[in-house]
């Protein structure tokens, strides 16, 4: 008796991220019904299955698929727009009424696809997002066929889809009603932009609709320290502090950046069991701090690893936000041996599945787990000589060193070619939506 799989990858160094940190060299791995059905060491032997698609990984390294735990996908239109400024001045100067010209279903839809062709293309198969009109976002990623945790944005100031701020919890309650088991691949969630653009009535009531539906809220918190200042005045409180005196903060809480906490913040956030969600390229941009991730991790927190937005990064290479991570905490904490390449793999594999609620289906490769997993060619100069296969993926791997890209047992890329977007359109589509928006000193004519 023959057993027929889906897909048989065969003959790859297949880096697991499971409990165990297993590694088969050479290994195979079996996919059925969109899941692993078995990993295993090559054998010569003639085993007894046969595949629809084999796919030969001989001189390549296979591992779970990137999980990108924060971003606003929509966003990739403003790529480059504004750049080198404060955060305040950048965001409500430059970047709030850009938004308010630009973005409308149609305009958030296809940049949506456009940011999925850079996911795919550099190993990206989970993303959580957070914006507006983010029922596009979850048509476009359904498309590409990536998997999400979409937040509808939330914030007490007129927005793109929600003019009149008093709406926004409406709106975000029709998103989640709409979206809940529509798609296979997407989980809705609320994203409150953070505690200074969202009353403490509106989170509490948003954590309120969120526990009423099982799904995460996310929110920014403690990102610049003029933030934190602010709160302390306001409040009496830290931003930390100010959230868990709402009752929010819980293991269904996503708090994304804290670069401003105090201890008393950390023992907070471990208390609660808060999800975190690191974003080192763009706290250095925006000039908001670093992180203490390496003592978050000590404590027991859950730490995902984000890129943000391609208007405050600019791109969403993970593989380079990990590196970024890793020797951030090197350099400003001075110790050589804070966040090793090990542990920064984690955050962008099992500890991001387990940021982004997922930690039981993806992130690791194992029997019974979604088969999301990516295939990168080691024919590259920078690959080799290949000593520690975590140190390579750290401190060597590029986005564009990825050469198949597979969730839920569908091929979404291969040999580099991404099968579920067309390309060309979706480009074409961004430059007729961009063509108009002139910066002080440069504009492509004619593009798209």
């Amino acid at each position: 008796m023959w057993l027929e799989l889906d897909i048989l990858v065969k003959g790859g160094i297949i880096l697991t991220m499971d409990e165990r940190d297993s590694i088969f060299h050479p290994g195979d791995l079996w996919v059925k019904d969109g899941k692993i059905l078995s990993i295993r060491k090559s054998s010569e032997e003639n085993l007894p299955v046969e595949a629809k698609k084999i796919i030969d990984a001989k001189g390549c390294l296979v591992l779970p698929g990137l999980i990108n735990s924060h971003t606003h996908l929509p966003m990739v239109l403003l790529r480059g727009y504004s750049d080198d400024l404060p955060l305040k001045e950048w965001l409500f100067d430059r970047i709030f009424p850009a938004e308010a010209q630009l973005m409308n279903p149609r305009s958030v839809y296809w940049a949506t696809l456009w940011g999925c062709v850079e996911l795919i293309k550099s190993g990206i198969t989970c993303v959580m997002d957070g914006y507006f009109f983010e029922e596009e976002v979850a048509a476009a990623l359904s498309r590409a066929g990536i998997r999400g945790v979409l937040g509808q944005g939330v914030l007490d100031y007129p927005t793109p889809d929600t003019p009149e701020p008093e709406e926004n919890l409406k709106r975000a309650r029709e998103f989640v009603e709409e979206t809940l088991n529509r798609y296979p691949l997407i989980t809705p969630s609320i994203f409150c932009h953070s505690p200074l653009t969202v009353k403490k009535e509106t989170i509490v009531k948003a954590k309120e609709l969120c526990s009423e539906y099982g799904i995460p809220l996310q929110m920014h918190v403690s990102e610049t320290e003029e933030e934190f200042r602010q709160i302390l005045y306001q409040e009496g409180l830290t931003p930390v502090s100010y959230l868990d005196s709402l009752g929010v903060l819980d293991p269904e809480f996503v708090s994304v950046h804290l670069v401003h906490i105090t201890d008393g913040d950390l023992q907070t956030l471990s208390q609660r069991g808060v999800r975190v969600v690191h974003c080192p390229e763009s706290n250095m941009k925006l000039s908001s701090g670093v992180a203490r991730v390496h003592e978050m991790l000590q404590r027991g927190l859950v730490v995902g690893i984000g890129t943000d937005s391609v208007c405050s990064n600019n791109n969403m290479d993970l593989f380079r936000e990990i590196d970024m991570a890793t020797k951030l905490q090197k350099a400003v904490f001075g110790d050589a041996t804070l966040l090793n390449a090990r542990d920064g793999l984690r955050m962008g594999t099992s500890l991001g599945a387990t940021t982004v609620g997922m930690g039981d289906r993806i992130g690791s490769l194992s029997e019974g787990k979604e088969a999301d997993f990516i295939v990168v060619d080691l024919d590259r100069p920078h690959l080799f000589p290949i000593y520690d296969p975590y140190s390579l993926c750290v401190y060597s791997l590029k986005g564009s060193d990825v050469r198949d890209v597979i969730i839920s047992g569908r091929v979404i890329m291969e040999n580099k070619r991404v099968l579920t977007i067309d390309v060309e359109e979706a480009r074409a589509k961004v430059g007729e939506i961009v063509r108009n928006i002139r910066t002080d000193w440069f504009h492509l004519e004619g593009e798209g």
